[in-house]
């Protein structure tokens, strides 16, 4: 928080502002520093209602007062003003501390006098609060990783919690023990050495005091007077004998679920939690559950260690590694070298989607070639107890048991097989219980696993499971801290972002008070029109950018539309022209919208505006653009279809004075061609998509053109069935027009001689990844051995080529009578 010269403002003028601001401000005058204004959060924050035209000395008699006075003091005197951050202060009638940031900002008049100070701040006592916890329990959770014992960090934990209570506290950890469901002393480092004493070893059960029931209900137990609470019946006498009156109690749950303990703390006096305290106690499980669990494993894996002698070497190595894999490989090998066996496998108990593979993990004694080229194992009855964890199988000779090879396909080992006689398999079971997988040992020779073996391997196997534990655990540890430094980054690159929003935007905002005048103004704002903010303040903005017509005439600021959204309390937008302070003029888009108060008083406007020269300039060039374009466009069509005309006319012409029949027939047949390419061109240009056509639509017209051009239509009917709304480029569409006209023209020419009746069918239907054509007659048909490839004739010629040219397949089905054409066109995938 900085303080801001420019707050030296009326504060008549900011009352209203006041009363929304989310933090507390105040007023005060004179060298007394009398209240002139105070906001509700202010009164909240020192309790009392009534500060106006009371002095700060009468308000805030107490020693925190007095200090407040004296900085006040000073900073009337020397015209500075003065910031805190995160300050700790206790108020009056306020239970517990408080952390505010606040400044103290000097008022002056014109002549340079300071007249009042202006007081601003936030309570942020939350936070400050927050981060002395996640100080504390880094630090904790720092120690937990050292060479610390787990009774040195819950000493620690409850020496901070002491200290950090916003009132005198005693705290204690007691831990359970599961199996025999009592709780036992952990830590409580200032309650009597004797009350610890008589309370280590204590019973759950439903009303055993706070701790015991906290534990057995698996829920808070708040304890408010011992003297008169059923559930310290039983130890009333011993608490009251050592000055305590209320106790209140949590249990510490672990991440699997289960009760580690409890924590409690303990008062001198009867007394009920606060929202302060319920934080701090949720804190205190939090971590208390973390150093728990991670010693608790520690101190499991020691224990194992102790118990089995023999495998103090390999407990030492897998007890200090936390990553995975290594663990569950030192693991393998070390059993491998401790029980003799010629190879050892872990096999981790992932099961797949059909419920039967297991995933290989590691593997000792041998390379892992030797059993890539397998399977994984499958849940037989040989690996059904190991995999779900129910009991050791150990075997002298394993292709003896009555289990062995009684599943297909291989009914035993598969061929090529490391040989297997001497068979021990251990389950690993994490200390929840989970089945994490199984530890798999062989050896050709009978009888080389004994009891022992299998206890070694039991101790081994309960070890890996703890080192296991202990690493899913680490990596947990690992996961949250980076999740929370990825939280933490986060926040501040949004709180970043944020902040370059506001400081750096470049909409222009204006913000309006009551009376229209302005307020603020953002650097944007200032570059829009060339006014800095200090010679906007205090004015009417259309005063100062809006006065005038481009045609130099007044604007009154009744027909403004930007001033009408305070006095209809409503958003107005639209299009205006400002006056910069050049005098340029240029035009915007602008959004007023009124702010309202609590009780919907409109109470000033918030104005963005952005200027829109160069979006009109854009604008103007993309409309000239579209009209050379059809300009353009409409010229190139004018050409086209005067050309096409000029060469149908010409071949008309020149078919008129040939003598010749075939000559005459020839250019009638070119002059339709030029025809079908002059009607593609017309459809094409009177669509909007001047690069693809409905080809549906253009072959029915097509195929009625020709029957017409023909004269045919007295005897022979055309009979379509066409799809429409199949659409397709004009590298398609063209060479297909040309393909299907020269077809119908040739079925009306040949299919019916000396003036015989008939029907052309013509078809097109759409298969998904390609188009069908379909041309047939029942006239008199091809004659034998007819090859489309191989015909002399200019129009067949024509066809195949074209067909070649759209990748069309042409086939010629056989038919009872007439002749019948089927083209096969893959659709075009392509954007032309």
């Amino acid at each position: 928080m900085d303080a801001d010269p420019r707050l030296a403002v009326d504060p008549q003028r900011l009352a209203s502002l006041f009363e929304q601001a989310p933090g507390f401000m105040a007023v005060l005058r004179g060298s007394d520093h009398v209240f002139e204004l105070a906001n509700p959060t202010f009164c909240e924050l020192v309790g009392k209602n009534d500060l106006i035209g009371k002095s700060f000395a009468a308000v805030a008699p107490h020693a925190t007062g007095r200090r407040l006075l004296g900085l006040l003091n000073q900073v009337y005197r020397s015209g500075d003003a003065h910031i805190a951050k995160a300050e700790e202060m206790r108020l009056q009638d306020r239970e517990g501390a408080v952390f505010l940031d606040y400044v103290f900002q000097p008022i002056k008049d014109e002549t340079g006098r300071v007249t009042g100070i202006f007081i601003q701040g936030n309570d942020v006592t939350a936070r400050a609060r927050a981060e002395r916890f996640q100080a504390t329990q880094s630090r904790l959770l720092e120690s937990a990783f050292e060479d610390r014992s787990l009774p040195e960090l819950l000493e620690m934990l409850i020496l901070a919690v002491e200290e950090q209570a916003e009132t005198e506290v005693l705290g204690s950890i007691l831990l359970f023990d599961e199996e025999r469901e009592r709780l036992h002393h952990g830590a409580g480092p200032n309650l009597p050495d004797a009350y610890n004493e008589e309370i280590d070893g204590i019973a759950v059960g439903p009303q055993v005091g706070s701790c015991g029931t906290a534990a057995f209900t698996r829920q808070p137990v708040y304890v408010t007077d011992i003297r008169t609470d059923p559930k310290w019946a039983d130890f009333k006498d011993l608490a009251l004998e050592h000055g305590l009156l209320s106790c209140w109690s949590l249990p510490i749950i672990s991440s699997t679920g289960n009760v580690l303990g409890t924590f409690a703390m303990y008062h001198r006096q009867p007394r009920a939690p606060v929202d302060a305290d319920i934080e701090l106690v949720e804190f205190v499980i939090r971590t208390a559950a973390v150093i728990i669990e991670r010693k608790q494993a520690e101190m499991a894996l020691e224990e194992e260690r102790q118990t089995l002698e023999m495998l103090n070497q390999t407990g030492e190595v897998i007890a200090g590694e936390l990553d995975l894999e290594q663990v569950v490989q030192q693991v393998t090998d070390a059993a491998v070298k401790l029980i003799g066996a010629e190879f050892g496998a872990f096999f981790y108990n992932t099961v797949q989607q059909d419920g039967a593979s297991y995933m290989l993990y590691t593997l000792s004694g041998v390379e892992r070639e030797a059993f890539e080229r397998f399977p994984m194992p499958r849940k037989t009855e040989v690996f059904a107890p190991t995999f779900d964890g129910t009991v050791v199988v150990r075997s002298d000779d394993i292709t003896a048991d009555p289990r062995y090879g009684r599943n297909d396909p291989h009914k035993g080992m598969p061929e090529g097989h490391l040989p297997v006689t001497s068979y021990l398999a251990v389950p690993v079971k994490s200390r929840s219980g989970e089945v994490i997988g199984g530890l798999f040992f062989g050896h050709s020779d009978k009888g080389q696993f004994t009891e022992r073996h299998e206890h070694l391997i039991l101790g081994i196997a309960a070890q890996a499971a703890i080192a296991i534990d202990n690493a899913r655990l680490y990596q947990a540890a690992q996961a949250e801290i980076q999740e929370r430094k990825q939280t933490e980054d986060a926040l501040r690159e949004v709180s970043r972002r944020f902040d370059a929003v506001l400081n750096n935007t470049r909409m222009a905002v204006f913000l309006m008070d009551e009376r229209q005048f302005c307020v603020y103004a953002n650097a944007a704002a200032e570059e829009l029109t060339g006014f800095a903010f200090e010679e906007l303040q205090g004015k009417a903005l259309h005063d100062v950018i809006h006065h005038t017509r481009p045609d130099g005439s007044h604007y009154p600021l009744e027909e403004c539309p930007i001033d009408r959204a305070f006095p209809e309390n409503a958003q107005t937008e639209g299009e205006e022209v400002f006056v910069h302070r050049d005098g340029s003029f240029y035009p915007v888009h602008f959004t007023a919208s009124p702010i309202r108060d609590e009780a919907s008083n409109t109470i000033g406007t918030i104005i963005e505006v952005r200027n829109i020269a160069d979006e009109r300039e854009r604008a103007s060039e993309l409309a000239e653009a579209l009209k050379a374009k059809d300009i353009l466009l409409h010229e190139v069509n004018h050409r086209v279809k005067n050309s096409l005309q000029v060469v149908t006319s010409l071949l008309t012409l020149q078919a008129r004075k040939a003598e010749d029949e075939n000559l005459v027939n020839s250019l009638q047949e070119a002059r339709n061609r030029v025809a079908v390419i002059a009607a593609m061109h017309q459809r094409l240009y009177s669509t909007s998509d001047h690069d693809h056509v409905d080809f549906g639509d253009y072959l029915a017209d097509l195929a009625d053109e020709a029957m017409q051009s023909m004269g045919s239509g007295d005897r022979i009917k055309l009979h379509a069935a066409i799809d429409r709304g199949i659409v397709m480029n004009l590298r398609q569409a063209v060479p297909l027009a040309l393909v299907v006209s020269e077809l119908i023209t040739n079925a009306i020419k040949y299919a019916y001689p000396d003036d015989a009746a008939g029907e052309v069918f013509v078809g097109l239907d759409d298969r998904g990844d390609h188009v069908a054509i379909c041309i047939h007659d029942e006239g008199v048909g091809l004659p034998d051995g007819f090859d489309p490839s191989q015909s002399a004739g200019l129009g067949m010629k024509i066809v195949t080529s074209l067909l070649r040219q759209v990748r069309g397949e042409f086939s010629l089905p056989e038919t009872s009578r007439g002749a019948r054409f089927d083209i096969k066109i893959p659709v075009d995938q392509e954007d032309d």
